[in-house]
């Protein structure tokens, strides 16, 4: 489990166990308390979701991660490229420029 779907697993077990106490046991409180044990079922349900689909969100990352990959160009790993101050490029094709006027600024 993730850091998300345990904190929902919390929340909505705690949620549920004190709506449980307060509306099942004959403790007088204020009506408004009694949201605690439907709150608990959402997120219960988000929780449900969030751990079904896990497996499918990592996936879905993964094939995004190397659909970017292609098609993102070939990046440059020299030094030379980084220190060029003619060019702002990423790829070797665009960073062949003239010798000529380089020298020029």
């Amino acid at each position: 489990m993730t850091n998300k779907s345990t904190i929902l697993l919390i929340i909505s077990l705690v949620t549920t166990v004190a709506g449980g106490i307060l509306d099942f046991t004959r403790i007088k409180t204020i009506p408004l308390l009694a949201v605690f044990l439907p709150l608990g079922a959402v997120f219960f349900g988000m929780f449900l979701i969030s751990y079904m689909m896990e497996k499918e969100m990592a996936k879905f990352d993964e094939e995004n991660a190397l659909k970017y990959e292609r098609i993102r160009p070939n990046t440059v790993g020299d030094s030379d490229c980084r220190s060029c101050k003619n060019c702002e490029c990423q790829t070797r094709k665009q960073h062949q420029t003239d010798p000529l006027e380089s020298n020029v600024t």
